[in-house]
This record gives C-alpha cells, sequence and structure tokens, in this order.
C-alpha cells in the first residue's frame, strides 16, 4: 500500500518536499540511457582491436610534434578511468563538488602508464574499466541525479558526466585510430 506524500514527507528530506510520490518512485527507478550504458560498457574494447596488432614502435611515433602520440592519448584513456571514478565517489560525498580541470602534466597516473608495455597497459585498461562499471552499477537512479561542477561547462549529474566520460574516450579512439594506421607525419583532421 502506498501512503499519500503528506504522510511520509516528514520523514524525507527537505529537498523531497516539493515532490509527488509517484516522482520520487520514478526518481529512484531511473537507469542510464540504453546507449550511454552500452558503450560504458563496451566501447573501451575498441582500443584493443584498434592498437593490437600494431607494432609498439608505431604507436610511439611523433607523428603529431606537440602532440600526443597514439601510445600516450591510449595511456591517457587508461589513467583518466580513475579521474572519473573519483570524481564519482566525490559526488556521491558532497552536494555538487566543482572540480578543478584536469592537467595531464601532473596526473601520476599518466606518467606511469605511458610508460607500461602496451599489453600491461591493455590489462590496466579493462580492470580500470571493470572497477569503473562495478562503481556505476551500485549507484541507483536517484544518485545518477547527483551532481558535479565542470570548471567549463557548468553542473552535470553523475549520468551526464559519464556521458562526456564516453564521448571523450571516442574523441582519443579516433585519434588513437588515425595515429596508429600513418606511416609519415602528416596533417590528421
Amino acid at each position: 500500500m502506498l501512503l499519500p506524500i503528506r504522510d511520509i514527507a516528514p520523514y524525507l528530506s527537505p529537498i523531497f518536499h516539493n515532490f509527488t510520490l509517484h516522482s520520487i518512485i520514478q526518481m529512484s527507478q531511473l537507469t542510464l540511457p540504453f546507449s550511454l550504458d552500452k558503450r560504458l560498457r563496451v566501447q573501451h574494447l575498441a582500443l584493443e582491436e584498434i592498437i593490437g596488432a600494431v607494432p609498439e614502435e608505431q604507436l610511439h611515433l611523433d607523428l603529431r610534434p606537440g602532440k600526443w602520440t597514439a601510445f600516450e592519448n591510449a595511456a591517457h584513456l587508461a589513467a583518466f578511468h580513475h579521474v572519473y571514478k573519483k570524481r564519482i565517489e566525490r559526488m556521491m560525498k558532497e552536494d555538487a563538488p566543482v572540480f578543478e580541470p584536469y592537467i595531464w602534466e601532473e596526473d601520476k597516473r599518466f606518467a606511469e602508464f605511458k610508460d607500461m608495455r602496451k599489453d600491461i597497459l591493455l590489462e590496466q585498461y579493462v580492470q580500470d574499466r571493470q572497477d569503473l562499471i562495478a562503481l556505476v552499477d551500485t549507484l541507483s537512479g536517484t544518485d545518477l541525479q547527483r551532481t558535479g561542477i565542470h570548471g567549463v561547462y557548468g553542473q552535470f549529474s553523475i549520468a551526464h558526466w559519464l556521458e562526456m566520460f564516453v564521448l571523450h574516450e571516442a574523441r582519443h579512439l579516433y585519434i588513437i585510430f588515425q595515429l596508429a594506421h600513418t606511416k609519415h607525419k602528416q596533417p590528421l583532421l
């Protein structure tokens, strides 16, 4: 039996007082959008498909002076799981935390990962993704609506942060694909 909202309102957090019981039930059942959920779970598998057969020397070629190599892009993707996992954990503990911009030069994991062998990096990448997915799988619909503030783009829900994560990853995967299959220096689109 569902109780009228007026009967349970005193027991709810003040932020819920303006919602109906129906909207509270709906909010608790929210999940990630279908395509985001699928991309989060499988998009990372493309990295091994893209670079698995490419000689490691090719991945380290400096084809765009002043820009990352294919391998450095892959190391960044692997290191970035940790960044996003920490951001989600912080959003679960704090109300609308503000996140400082990511500065790759200060990222010790990135520095460590770019010196790994390809096979070790790929293993680390898959393990870190599994850890991120395990965290996301513990989140309720209400949790997915918690927010954090990006210094440039503003306030986003955890669900939107995850969308930004997979889009960011897709961009780097495309760059890695280009670099892994380029044999000499040339401008890339």
